[in-house]
């Protein structure tokens, strides 16, 4: 089929520019450094007509020299053209014109959008991007921009800073609602303290210092309470900086994967990380629900096209059209039982969970992973309590 082609021939030519990308080869790179990666990028899209991938709109208009010029947007046109009201030959065969066009046209940004978004992410250290990449699905689910943006985030210059100026972005929190994921922000203060420590002969305040701010605003925010609570327990030797880490990094991604879908990180009273099994049935239902009406949707517009008479295989339409909401509504599910899975909380624990509504009378902390009688501050804890732990102000 024209579009198929059309695919692969964008990602084809995307391909066979490659060789031009400057990639980052260190993860300590400059500012000055990504701008250099980011113009070879664009020219890889100039050669696909695609540069618009990696652009905001300002950008983009900047970049075409046109202030009234707008990003294309090719949408998927569906399965088939609609030709309700169509009776006029020539009327249907424009309107055939027209959905083939917008087929092509998107079809050849899906091939461009792959294309550039695998050569992105071979060219820039792993662990950049690490912070996108879903173990299942990689980059799929992200798009060409969100990928430049990342990279661009942590990028820094010590000719762009003064010493006074890195220890003050050092020390300033995170914006948790921004679109910046805390791994990008745990990976800038490292490279920070790093220049830091090479500019100046005094102490840079340790990564200890930053981990008790840090936890206080994760704290404030109240969408990690549950992990907080849980972090809070841990003994104080698996409370390192690289845990503190490996831990909220973790969490904020499973936080941003709950509010993609609807769940709010304050819908439940244990968390984002702990949503309980009626709010997830809630959002299958009404993923399913969606799944149902797209099927309705295409099967009607393929009865229309019956009535109206046109020379095409209707009944292939119906199938093809069926079939692929059907795949949608499969994938949906398959997305939502994966929420179901990293949220990893057994039933026996969510209903543990419920009971728990105050805190541990014998140490002033919500835990409710542990049991009441486990706690350090239980009268009959027989276990070691670790070095240092006491029992929290009410």
């Amino acid at each position: 089929m024209d579009f198929i082609i059309a695919k692969q021939t964008a990602m084809a030519t995307c391909i066979e520019h490659k060789g031009i990308v400057v990639g980052l080869q260190s993860s300590d790179y400059t500012t000055s450094q990504f701008k250099a990666f980011k113009k070879s990028i664009l020219q890889v899209l100039r050669y696909c007509d695609h540069v618009h991938l990696v652009l905001v709109e300002a950008e983009y208009r900047q970049y075409m020299n046109d202030a009234g010029v707008v990003i294309p947007t090719p949408t998927d046109p569906g399965t088939s053209p609609n030709f309700t009201g169509l009776t006029d030959l020539g009327q249907i065969e424009h309107s055939k014109a027209i959905f083939n066009a917008n087929k092509i046209a998107y079809y050849a940004q899906e091939g461009v959008s792959d294309a550039i978004k695998n050569i992105i992410s071979k060219n820039v250290p792993e662990s950049i991007l690490s912070v996108l990449q879903d173990e299942e699905h990689g980059f799929a689910n992200v798009t060409a921009l969100e990928m430049m943006t990342a990279i661009g985030d942590v990028a820094t210059d010590n000719e762009a800073f003064s010493v006074a100026e890195m220890l003050q972005q050092y020390r300033t929190m995170p914006d948790l609602e921004a679109n910046e994921p805390l791994g990008n922000y745990f990976h800038k203060a490292e490279k920070l303290a790093k220049k830091l420590s090479s500019e100046t002969p005094n102490p840079v305040p340790n990564h200890g210092a930053l981990q008790v701010e840090l936890l206080a605003h994760i704290k404030a925010h109240g969408g990690y309470k549950d992990d907080v609570d849980v972090w809070e327990v841990k003994p104080s030797a698996n409370r390192t900086w690289d845990e503190f880490k490996s831990f909220f990094k973790e969490s904020d991604k499973k936080r941003r994967l709950l509010l993609k879908f609807g769940v709010s990180s304050q819908s439940s009273p244990f968390g984002a990380n702990n949503v309980t099994d009626d709010e997830i049935d809630v959002k299958i239902s009404t993923q399913v629900a969606a799944g149902l009406a797209q099927i309705t949707k295409a099967v009607e517009s393929s009865l229309d096209i019956a009535l109206a008479t046109v020379p095409t295989s209707t009944s292939n339409r119906i199938t093809s059209s069926t079939a692929a909401a059907t795949k949608r509504i499969e994938e949906l599910t398959q997305e939502v039982e994966k929420l179901k899975k990293e949220n990893g909380r057994n039933s026996r624990s969510r209903e543990s969970q419920r009971k728990m509504d105050k805190k541990c009378p014998h140490c002033n902390r919500w835990h409710p992973y542990i049991a009441e009688e486990k706690c350090y501050g239980h009268p009959n804890f027989s276990g070691e309590v670790p070095s240092g732990w006491k029992k929290a102000d009410p």
